[in-house]
């Protein structure tokens, strides 16, 4: 048992509002009581320190001569209900007694300087009681109360750790909550790596040809596209730990902002590991140009890529409720942002009041990113022997020939004045202007992308702001 009142004892010194019954109590367990509260017929009798309590009754007139006064004073409570003897003069002596005790203290507090300021301004009793309960996240105040006691007046503080403990333990409980289940990463890591080899075997080696140009844009956009469609399992996270997270703050346990930091660190690593594993297994296998330098850039995409879907989709989960209604309105946008990201209809073509939804499609600044990454070199896709492929007369070396002929006087003055079957006309810059890209550069593009993640973060935040503000459930 004294075990047991040790451990409430702790659990009280935290803030939290105590209620303990003992029957016949030790004088152990008492020891360890700070103040303690006499109630006859409803009114106090005595408020204090047991130690104290001796002290009280001897100047009252009762002097009980023992060590243990507690079962003595217990037994005078119960003389007074058996006899039907009033209280009233123990009562008012009480009130006296207590006035000048706390008359003494405030003299005692006003002449020392030893004291800590805390101690003198902090509510006591049931009022100190409660304002440090609402500070350890015990109970959940009205507004009104939580503006008249969450003041510098009372030197209360909101919230009883700092943002970066707050942000270290809730990272460390996300480890947990993921090492606990191995096996929804696992999945999603087989998930990603069955999709860069699916990818990377329909699009084996491609070569430079108009043909393998026309395959490469079909993997950008589709290898683009994937990184985002599968953060949409990113959804059902939040909304399992929703009601969990709005009791937790609703008791000021932490800040929001701590929350969405720490869940934004865990999830950067394990974005990590994903991309490495797209980019390894699919960059060599297509045969994309360039060689340690371009990967890593394209590693990097892949990890914006990643970074600012799992973001869109965190957003999402804070203001939709529901899992069904939640993949539909993400999938819907996805679809929206691939459409007009630049892949489908170029830039150019978009209608004048669809543009604004081009700039901020989140795929359009990776899929631009990646292009500019692949054909900023001087590689050839067609040759002038290659002008006529996707026509009827494609294959037909001595039509390609009699063209060429007939082409080059008018073409004197020009860069192609010397046109052969081996002349290049499109090359890696000539795609990327087809394609009404170069407003930017592959870096820029880079970290906008990156920025997309940290907007949708910071709507994440709003969005808790707005939907959980001391809402218990």
């Amino acid at each position: 048992m004294l075990w047991y009142a040790h451990m409430v004892q702790r659990v009280a010194e935290t803030g939290s509002i105590v209620i303990l019954s003992v029957h016949q109590p030790s004088q152990r367990i008492l020891k360890l009581v700070t103040k303690l509260l006499l109630i006859a017929e409803g009114r106090a009798i005595y408020f204090g320190p047991p130690k104290g309590m001796k002290d009280f009754f001897v100047s009252v007139g009762y002097d009980f001569g023992e060590a243990d006064i507690i079962e003595p004073v217990l037994d005078l409570m119960q003389e007074f209900q058996q006899t039907r003897a009033s209280v009233n003069g123990l009562v008012e002596i009480f009130r006296n007694y207590r006035a000048r005790q706390l008359e003494k203290a405030k003299q005692a507090s006003s002449t020392s300087s030893e004291l800590e300021p805390e101690s003198l301004v902090r509510p006591s009793g049931v009022r100190g009681a409660l304002a440090a309960s609402f500070v350890r996240g015990k109970l959940v105040g009205t507004p009104d109360y939580r503006k008249q006691y969450d003041d510098m007046d009372t030197l209360v503080l909101k919230f009883a750790n700092s943002r970066l403990r707050e942000v270290y333990v809730l990272a460390w409980r996300g480890l947990l909550n993921l090492s606990r289940t191995p096996e929804l990463f696992v999945l999603r890591w087989i998930t990603t790596f069955i999709s860069a080899f699916f990818l990377g075997s329909i699009f084996w080696q491609l070569d430079q040809s108009p043909l393998g140009l026309k395959e490469r844009l079909g993997y950008f956009a589709f290898a683009i596209s994937t990184t985002f469609y599968t953060c949409a399992d990113t959804l059902p996270i939040f909304l399992q730990e929703r009601y969990i997270f709005m009791r937790e703050t609703a008791h000021d346990s932490y800040r929001i902002s701590s929350y969405v930091i720490a869940i934004a660190l865990i999830t950067i690593p394990y974005l990590l590991i994903l991309a490495t594993t797209f980019a390894a297994v699919s960059f060599w296998a297509v045969g994309l140009a360039g060689g340690a330098y371009e990967f890593l850039f394209f590693l990097g995409v892949i990890w914006a890529s990643f970074w600012a879907g799992n973001s869109f989709a965190t957003f999402l989960s804070a203001i939709i409720t529901n899992v069904i209604t939640g993949y539909s309105v993400v999938i819907a946008c996805l679809s929206y942002f691939l459409l007009l990201s630049g892949f489908f209809i170029t830039r150019s073509r978009i209608p004048n009041y669809w543009i604004w939804f081009h700039y901020i499609s989140a795929m359009k600044y990776p899929f631009e990113a990646v292009l500019i990454n692949e054909f900023e070199s001087k590689a050839c896709y067609e040759t002038a022997a290659e002008m006529f492929y996707g026509t009827p007369l494609e294959g037909s070396k001595a039509i390609t020939t009699n063209v060429i002929r007939h082409l080059r006087p008018m073409l004197r003055g020009t860069r192609y004045a010397n046109l052969t079957r081996s002349t290049c006309l499109i090359d890696g810059h000539s795609v990327l202007r087809n394609e009404s890209i170069g407003s930017l550069t592959k870096w820029e593009c880079l970290v906008i992308t990156v920025c997309f993640g940290l907007f949708y973060r910071l709507l994440f935040y709003v969005a808790l702001r707005l939907s959980g503000k001391v809402k218990r459930h």
